[in-house]
């Protein structure tokens, strides 16, 4: 069935519905309702309110013909809804809202589409791109999820409502599958999981392993890219089983954690209990540096993201000045002098990421800009390394402009920012693997720029491996920072200005 046969009109679908109900409808038009009803939830439902409706009105004509007659309300079958004749419009529209009073709650199935009672709702927080693939190619309504369905994550994070009694938080990239309410496949992502004594017996596999719920609360981390599984007990006990060819069985406790090691084995790993989302977060997730701070010992970082607590941030090799910021202090760099080191690894990979910070370089057009606002990864491998900074102009591109290199690629704005003035510069690459021009924005000021030069290159950062720099802002520099913040995920165009917090 093509998509003109299950798009409609609303007076369309009411004038076949009403067809229906006269046993006037054509084959064609039979047709073409029910594959809108099968793929339209909205469509189904209003069905269902005006089949209902007619039932209810025709039972009170009809007691009020025959009073000495009782008419049950149940499933009206297919056949008497044929030979009805139509009510005048003016008739539906006077005794609609006490009609669907007396009628809430009955259940009406004449459609000969099967559809499998929902084992989950779904939420997820702002800007988040997820997809859901249901059994059969049946849609659901939006939220629900039922026994079979998968659910690919690519940036943001969702919460999941299991019949069974658990709540869970997954955080993307992931990739999963509700098996049914007692048991979910985990092929890939960051996952928290509380468990009620309802929905003792839980269970989470991954292709590695399975964890079986003994009473409580666990997270499991799933990372493909590097075939490492993870299981950490925050509260209760779990049962661990290896599905490889040791097949270790291993039961762990509140505050024990353990992997999957090289020869399928069960190894115990320190356990980290700040390391997953435990609440559904108002929008993308993200770590924010103010730069605040009166001296210039320790920088806090804030914000939503999980393990932001355990996260350091101070000045090595060297000095920054602190001088007036955006709004309250912010930090002057020099070439060759101090900077600020983390210890948060960066986004790694090729996951989706937006830079915003403020900056202010000195009015001295023919200065060369030197170093990055932020950086992090590998720099000695290629499409290992991620940094935004300003553009020298070595290569190509406008000097001085906004520029986000991805080792051997790179995409460079328009705008001179050498003018002494307070700007407000975004960097946003989708997650696509590939950088280039149509998948790194760059904004200035809230604006997206022209982009003056780019050399193309596959997006591969690496992060908390040997040779691969933790996340640093104002190496080399030379200039003022202000407000530096990195959030997991591609903010769309729409909402650039917003992170100029005006």
């Amino acid at each position: 069935m093509n998509l003109k046969q299950t798009e409609s009109s609303p007076q369309d679908l009411d004038d076949m519905i009403f067809e229906l109900l006269d046993g006037a409808i054509t084959p064609d038009r039979h047709q073409k309702l029910q594959g809108i009803l099968k793929h339209n939830p909205a469509a189904r439902q209003r069905y269902r309110d005006l089949t209902r409706l007619e039932d209810l009105l025709e039972d009170q004509m009809h007691s009020a013909a025959h009073p000495q007659m009782s008419t049950p309300q149940n499933l009206i079958p297919f056949d008497r809804l044929a030979r009805r004749q139509r009510k005048r419009i003016a008739m539906w529209s006077a005794a609609t809202a006490a009609a669907v009073l007396l009628i809430c709650g009955v259940i009406l199935t004449v459609i000969n589409v099967s559809f499998e009672p929902s084992v989950a709702t779904m939420r997820y927080a702002e800007h988040s791109d997820y997809r859901v693939t249901y059994p059969d190619d049946v849609d659901y309504e939006a939220g629900e999820l039922v026994s079979g369905a998968i659910v690919e994550l690519k940036q943001g994070s969702v919460e999941l409502n299991i019949n069974s009694g658990v709540v869970a938080v997954v955080e993307a990239p992931a990739l999963f599958k509700m098996v049914d309410e007692f048991t979910l496949e985990l092929k890939n992502g960051n996952s928290w999981f509380s468990v009620s004594p309802q929905g003792h017996g839980f269970t989470v596999k991954t292709p590695q392993m399975e964890v079986v719920d003994l009473g409580t609360e666990f997270g499991v981390v799933v990372d493909p890219t590097t075939a490492d599984e993870q299981v950490h007990v925050l509260r209760g006990r779990v049962q661990v089983s290896s599905l490889l060819k040791m097949k270790d069985v291993q039961t762990l406790t509140a505050g024990q954690a353990c992997k999957v090691s090289m020869d399928g084995g069960l190894e115990t790993i320190p356990v980290a209990q700040d390391s997953f989302l435990k609440g559904l977060p108002d929008g993308l997730t993200y770590l924010e540096w103010s730069l605040d701070e009166p001296t210039n010992q320790a920088f806090a970082a804030t914000g939503n993201m999980a393990g932001l607590e355990d996260v350091v941030s101070s000045v090595v090799r060297g000095k920054i000045d602190v001088v007036p910021g955006r709004k309250d202090r912010a930090r002057r760099f020099h070439q060759n002098s101090g900077f600020i080191q983390t210890t948060w690894p960066g986004v790694d990979a090729d996951r989706p990421r937006t830079i915003s910070a403020w900056v202010k370089y000195p009015k001295k057009p023919d200065a060369t800009p030197t170093g990055a606002i932020i950086e992090w990864g590998n720099p000695d491998l290629n499409a290992a390394k991620w940094r935004v900074t300003i553009n020298a102009g070595g290569d190509a591109g406008k000097v001085g402009a906004l520029r986000t290199e991805f080792s051997r690629g790179y995409v460079i704005g328009t705008t001179d920012l050498r003018d002494g003035e307070w700007h407000h510069v975004v960097s946003v690459y989708d997650g696509s693997g590939r950088g280039d021009a149509s998948t790194i924005k760059l904004y200035v000021d809230g604006k997206q720029e022209e982009i003056s030069a780019h050399k193309v290159n596959r997006v591969g950062t690496i992060v908390g491996r040997p040779g691969a720099d933790p996340c640093l802002i104002g190496r080399n520099f030379r200039g003022i920072i202000d407000d530096v913040r990195v959030y997991q995920g591609a903010y769309p165009e729409e909402y650039i200005p917003h992170l100029m917090g005006e």
